[in-house]
């Protein structure tokens, strides 16, 4: 009787442990709530339930994907802080990241799941602008723009790729083209104003832009960043009150 009560004991607690255990899918869910609070302290957890998550599923292609660019949020920070000479600030700061190891968990995304190419290209592109590798920043937004032409994330960061290149006829023909295509989208109208402003030194065709995105601006278009009526307003006053 006791041996069939330790047996049973034994069971018991294997059950208890098993049901304890996250599953890939749970380490999933978790990092993503974790990288949704956009802080550092979240990302460094969320990566360390990604870890756990592709170490119970080596093909989880979204863990992947959610890895690069949570490593990507960490990165760029450092990044910027290295350029501008300011070491010291990350003396205690023991986590670091290359571009390749970045790089890595995206290609290893796509190799999983061939469904997520546009978002890989995406990040990929957003990685390389940040690295200041202009030209693989555009071939990969062009890239997704052949398959999506109207991918509005890809159409402006190709065209900021463009500027950044120093090429401003061929940013200004991807503007042209872009609002050809949405005449009745505000943020168009405003991009293109603020490249008229920096880039193109056409002040009058600015304010021709920002008025016209003043007339088209709805509060209720999802895809217009926070703040985007009072910093049209403000680049109305500042250039074109005159």
């Amino acid at each position: 009787m006791r041996k069939v009560f330790v047996s049973f004991a034994l069971i018991s607690t294997f059950i208890l442990l098993q049901s304890c255990q996250k599953t890939a899918d749970e380490y999933y869910n978790s990092a993503n709530k974790l990288v949704e609070e956009k802080k550092l302290e979240s990302s460094i957890q969320a990566i360390s339930d990604l870890d756990k998550a592709i170490s119970l599923n080596s093909k989880f292609a979204k863990a992947y994907l959610l890895r690069g660019k949570t490593k990507f949020f960490i990165y760029f920070p450092q990044k910027v802080i290295k350029e501008q000479g300011k070491t010291e600030l990350l003396k205690n700061f023991k986590i670091d990241f290359t571009i390749d190891e970045i790089l890595s968990d995206l290609e290893d995304a796509l190799k999983y799941d061939k469904h997520l190419k546009i978002n890989v290209l995406i990040e990929k592109g957003h990685i390389y602008l940040a690295d200041k590798n202009y030209e693989l920043a555009f071939k990969d937004f062009e890239a997704i723009l052949e398959m999506e032409p109207n991918n509005r994330v890809a159409a402006n960061s190709a065209i900021m790729s463009k500027f950044f290149m120093n090429d401003t006829l061929g940013g200004k023909i991807l503007l042209d083209q872009l609002i050809a295509q949405n005449p009745n989208d505000a943020q168009n109208y405003y991009n293109r104003a603020v490249r008229r402003l920096i880039n193109l030194n056409d002040k009058k065709g600015a304010c021709e832009d920002l008025n016209k995105a003043l007339e088209l601006y709805d509060e209720n278009e999802k895809y217009l960043y926070e703040n985007f009526n009072a910093e049209l307003n403000k680049l109305l006053k500042i250039n074109c009150n005159n």
